[in-house]
């Protein structure tokens, strides 16, 4: 998410305070959950270039929960998937990303394009 420096596995970025990191999770807004440049830089490119003109259809890419929930363990080891709190952040996580590539493709169209008919 945008509050801190780094991004983590997940392309989100780390260190937001859990209140304000619960709110985003439980809201609706996808801006927080951007993909960074660092993260996503195919999808960077994309977006750069402008719009989409040529192509006829464009596919998002996000990490699924089971993958993540794996990767993303607690203090003990144990793989953040196990924990249900946890995973249900992950799977909100997830939503949110792959909503937020949506927006952004969907805005890279150019307006003439037989995509947007």
């Amino acid at each position: 998410m945008r509050a801190a420096s780094e991004s983590g596995s997940s392309g989100m970025r780390v260190g937001l305070k859990r209140r304000e990191l619960l709110r985003h999770i439980l809201g609706d807004d996808p801006e927080p959950f951007e993909l960074s440049a660092s993260y996503a830089a195919g999808l960077a490119e994309w977006l750069h270039r402008g719009p989409l003109d040529q192509a006829w259809a464009v596919k998002g890419q996000v990490t699924g929960p089971v993958s993540l929930g794996l990767q993303i363990s607690d203090q003990k080891g144990r793989p953040s998937l196990y924990d249900d709190i946890a995973r249900d952040v992950l799977i909100k996580n997830v939503l949110r990303q792959a909503q937020w590539q949506e927006t952004r493709l969907a805005h890279a169209r150019s307006p003439d394009n037989h995509l947007n008919r």
